[in-house]
């Protein structure tokens, strides 16, 4: 045997001078396998169950099918394919994930942060306040916005007109604690509405006397700020007075009914024999 094993490398040619000076391929250690293994993971195609509970506390196991995971602020968000289609989950609410073959169970919501994120974002401030109320702070500050760049220029002045809507809304409206200015005003400042966001901003406040009240007061004080009216602010001043008189007038007819069916009636009325 060993005979026939030396004539066989024997008869095997010598390798080339180039070959010979190739550098060995080098394996990952156990350390370095530790350290890949370690490193997030996409969390596309995972497939749990998860005890989840709703916006209003009911709480239901569902299978998921994992796609996406991103992080809003503190707080994660597994996008997944359930049987109700596709949906967001917040991982706060996420009591316990079970693997779906074997049913153990795995953790609860704060499982998922092992996993890479898809995007990071801060978390979106609600100022202390309910989504209906925020939405309506959001929408006087797009119209404030709107009037303080109209003109090309945010002038510092014109944060006092702001500040003070802020204070009366929160009174007028009696919401709980203090409004929180800083970050307010400072949110005010990061927006960019456009016309269409100013126009759909009034509809919202011509609902109610007060806030079109607070408003209108607010925009005078704005385009008095820097001392300068320029066309722009007076422009603009003038579509918006327009715009809510005329919301305010669809409102009074649908309250007191189209006057030219009341001349109808009247008119219409069988006439009495003398």
């Amino acid at each position: 045997m060993k005979l026939a094993l030396s004539r066989i490398f024997s008869s095997v040619p010598p390798l080339p001078q180039a070959a010979q000076n190739f550098d060995q391929p080098e394996y990952p250690s156990v350390a370095s396998i530790e350290e890949i293994d370690n490193e997030p993971q996409s969390i596309a195609g995972l497939l749990c169950v998860i005890e989840y509970a709703d916006s209003s506390g009911h709480t239901s196991e569902r299978l998921i099918n994992c796609r996406r995971f991103d992080m809003r602020g503190d707080v994660g968000y597994v996008g997944a394919v359930s049987a109700s289609g596709y949906g967001q989950f917040r991982t706060d609410r996420i009591s316990a994930i079970s693997d779906v073959t074997t049913g153990e169970v795995l953790g609860n919501g704060t499982y998922f942060l092992r996993y890479s994120a898809t995007s990071i974002r801060e978390a979106v401030a609600s100022f202390g306040l309910s989504p209906s109320r925020k939405a309506h702070l959001i929408a006087g500050l797009n119209i404030l916005a709107f009037m303080a760049r109209c003109d090309g220029h945010w002038h510092p002045l014109e944060d006092e007109p702001i500040e003070q809507f802020v204070c009366s809304l929160w009174m007028r409206k009696e919401w709980g604690g203090e409004p929180v200015l800083s970050e307010i005003l400072a949110h005010s400042k990061r927006i960019a509405p456009d016309g269409e966001v100013f126009f759909r901003s009034l509809t919202q406040y011509s609902r109610s006397t007060t806030s079109t009240r607070l408003i209108k007061q607010a925009v005078s004080g704005i385009i008095a700020a820097d001392g300068h009216i320029c066309d722009a602010e007076h422009n603009w001043a003038t579509e918006m007075m327009s715009h809510l008189d005329e919301l305010a007038d669809i409102e009074l007819d649908k309250i007191v009914g189209d006057p030219g069916d009341l001349e109808i009636t009247i008119s219409t009325k069988p006439q009495l024999a003398p």
